[in-house]
């Protein structure tokens, strides 16, 4: 073989080389877009997650602290009657 025949014989398989690497480098993009959807749609879920457990141990240490779901009703009814009574003595 002559080194013209050898040389094209090397471009050629470069060329496939190049069009293979082109193809996973494609189907790579792809998967990281997925993946950065997925990771964004995680995050979301975790934020959620998080605010409902927060409101939760709220809730709780509400209820607990002031003796049960009933009387913390009741304190935070007597809590708007006084600032009713504050507006309306602001108002005199």
């Amino acid at each position: 073989m002559d080194s013209v025949s050898i040389l094209k014989q090397s471009v050629e398989r470069l060329v496939v080389q190049v069009e293979k690497l082109k193809e996973q480098n494609r189907l790579l993009g792809a998967r990281a877009v997925a993946a950065e959807s997925r990771a964004e749609n995680a995050e979301r879920k975790s934020k959620e997650l998080q605010e409902q457990l927060t409101s939760a141990l709220l809730k709780n240490s509400i209820t607990e602290v002031a003796g049960g779901a009933k009387a913390a009703k009741l304190r935070i009814s007597r809590l708007i009657r006084d600032i009713d009574k504050c507006i309306a003595m602001n108002n005199k």
